[in-house]
């Protein structure tokens, strides 16, 4: 990572308070998120938080959490990710950010299908956690459906509040019903 993107990330880190798990959910950036959704393969286990008046099938705001368990590196995950998206959406814009000691990285991206009529943004955090095979995966996703100027404005500041608190979330990992 470069000098700049280095720094970023110290002043990202030191700026932003912890998230924590609240009781009955996940909490992120002063919301709670209610576990909606669980998977669990030999591969991938996986468990998708939204906010109480919202589904997985309706949500504008999401969280999850993910176990990779054949992964082992969190910038080549972070990397493949990117590499996935822009074969989906060749004109998706991304950032990584990866830590100095290897131990982390996390990708933000802006993402659209024409069918959808809204924009997804999404971080995912990728980090090894004890007791747990693989890497673990944080992710925040916001569906945009107002893109207006004032809307983007407004979205161009949550950006950058929800990558910091990312970057220092410490959620429950919990794969049970």
């Amino acid at each position: 990572m470069n000098k700049l993107a280095s720094l970023l990330l110290a002043v990202v880190v030191s700026l932003f308070p912890l998230v924590v798990l609240g009781a009955g959910g996940l909490q992120f950036d002063g919301e709670t998120y209610a576990k909606q959704f669980i998977h669990n393969s030999p591969e991938l286990r996986l468990a998708e938080y939204v906010r109480g008046n919202e589904t997985v099938d309706n949500w504008t705001k999401l969280v999850a959490v993910r176990n990779y368990t054949k992964l082992s590196d969190p910038e080549t995950a972070a990397n493949d990710l990117a590499k996935a998206l822009l074969k989906q959406n060749p004109q998706a814009k991304f950032q990584i950010l990866t830590a100095n000691d290897g131990s982390g990285a996390q990708i933000d991206f802006l993402t659209w299908t024409d069918d959808t009529g809204y924009l997804e943004f999404n971080i995912h955090r990728y980090f090894k956690a004890e007791g747990y095979p693989g890497l673990i995966s944080y992710q925040f996703a916001y569906r945009l459906t107002d893109t207006s100027p004032p809307a983007m404005e407004t979205f161009k500041r949550n950006r950058e509040r929800w990558i910091g608190r990312m970057v220092k979330a410490e959620f429950e990992i919990n794969f049970d019903k």
